[in-house]
């Protein structure tokens, strides 16, 4: 389903016997999902699993049926859709609020121009194209009234850069429910963890074949966005999959940014957020979110908030 491949490549070590453990595989939302349980509760994995299968087929904008689709569809309109579709948009639009609008759930027309929902089929649209596409960008057009949603006419809504942390957070708390007190859940590069042993994650360079570092997780999210994995060349050019929101281009200048978190929904938009957002603004909007933290690579050298070092183990 998301238009963002993995961004994060990940290392996965439990400090403890491997035999503790049991890591099942299965394919959603577009990308590789792993779900580490403890080997005497393999089932836990499969009833996780069906949480992001949910989520998939509410949050697809391909499939006719989502509530995505059936929104966009009906813009101007009311949309009845799912509780979890509504409670997702509101926490979107709540990271929209908090990053002025450097996180918009509705740049799915910009999206569509670039075909970056058409992979590897991407382009540079033409200007007036854009300019056109860049009129509907605007969270505040966006209504949600208990299980309802309504869009500004014309506009049509991504869920690209946060439905997959939304996702991973539906299956924790389906392990939370059944008592599961060792799991981490990844779905292409946003993970959750809860693992006493700790979780060994590693960061990828992202100019390059090795790791930028290893980080030592037990409880908590993380996720990476990156210009690396989805991008294009025009006219000598490198244009990265992610967009400002306010100019309706790809963003320039960052290279990969991850975010540590509690969960793994606000660390999934945040990490597009302050990828557009660059290091300097991002360092202060951090500095009012105290249980989150972030690691910017750009092309001009490395900057991190003071609480993402107690993470870092190791540095390449």
């Amino acid at each position: 389903m998301r238009a963002r491949i993995s961004l994060l490549f990940l290392i996965l070590a439990l400090s403890c016997s491997k035999e503790k453990y049991t890591k099942r595989t299965y394919l959603a939302m577009g990308t590789v999902v792993n779900i580490t349980v403890p080997a005497d509760s393999p089932d836990a994995a499969d009833s996780a699993f069906l949480a992001i299968h949910l989520v998939d087929s509410l949050m697809n904008p391909i499939s006719p049926l989502s509530d995505v689709n059936r929104i966009n569809g009906n813009s101007g309109r009311w949309v009845r859709v799912s509780p979890y579709t509504a409670r997702c948009i509101r926490r979107a639009l709540e990271i929209a609020e908090l990053t002025e609008g450097a996180f918009d759930p509705t740049v799915g027309r910009l999206v569509h121009l670039f075909h970056f929902d058409r992979a590897p089929d991407f382009r540079m649209p033409p200007e007036d194209s854009l300019r056109i596409a860049r009129d509907y960008v605007d969270f505040r057009k966006i209504e949600v009234s208990g299980d309802s949603v309504r869009i500004g006419r014309g506009q049509q809504i991504t869920l690209a850069a946060i439905a997959k942390g939304f996702a991973v957070d539906l299956a924790c708390e389906k392990l939370d429910s059944m008592g599961v007190t060792g799991y981490i859940v990844e779905a292409g590069g946003d993970l959750r963890v809860r693992m006493p042993e700790g979780a060994k994650i590693g960061i990828r360079s992202p100019r390059g074949e090795g790791l930028f570092g290893v980080l030592r997780l037990r409880k908590g999210a993380v996720c990476t966005s990156g210009d690396y994995e989805r991008f294009f060349y025009f006219r000598g050019k490198r244009y990265s999959h992610i967009i400002d929101p306010h100019t309706g281009q790809p963003v320039e200048g960052e290279l990969s940014v991850t975010v540590i978190g509690p969960d793994a929904t606000t660390v999934d938009a945040l990490s597009t957020a302050l990828f557009v957002m660059g290091s300097a603004k991002g360092l202060e909007l951090l500095q009012e979110l105290k249980s989150y933290e972030a690691l910017f690579i750009e092309a001009e050298g490395v900057n991190m908030s003071p609480g993402f070092r107690k993470y870092l183990e190791e540095v390449f």
